[in-house]
């Protein structure tokens, strides 16, 4: 059994949360049920759902628009954040059409 020197992970990769990666076609399902939420301006439960999320790897490409997306919810700016997450959709959602 090899010790922690021997098993070639610096400190801060063993230590390192384990998270799971979530596909782009995931991620719009799990985020669906915002946009319902959005239009009845319920930030709060948007912003459950995005919690739920956080245990996942999000995809480098989707990133800026989920911080873009979380940042507008957490401004009451709901009807850009509706905008967002339409435009999410549109932009990933067709790649597997």
């Amino acid at each position: 059994m090899k010790n922690i020197e021997e098993s070639g992970l610096e400190e801060s990769e063993r230590n390192a949360p384990s998270y799971r990666i979530i596909s782009p076609e995931k991620l719009l399902s799990h985020l669906e049920p915002m946009k319902e939420q959005l239009k009845k301006r319920r930030p709060q439960k948007c912003l459950t759902i995005l919690e739920e999320l956080e245990d996942f790897s999000i995809p480098e490409n989707m990133r800026q628009h989920m911080n873009e997306l979380k940042q507008s919810i957490k401004k009451y700016q709901l009807k850009a954040a509706l905008n967002q997450l339409e435009n999410l959709s549109s932009i990933y959602g067709n790649s597997g059409s």
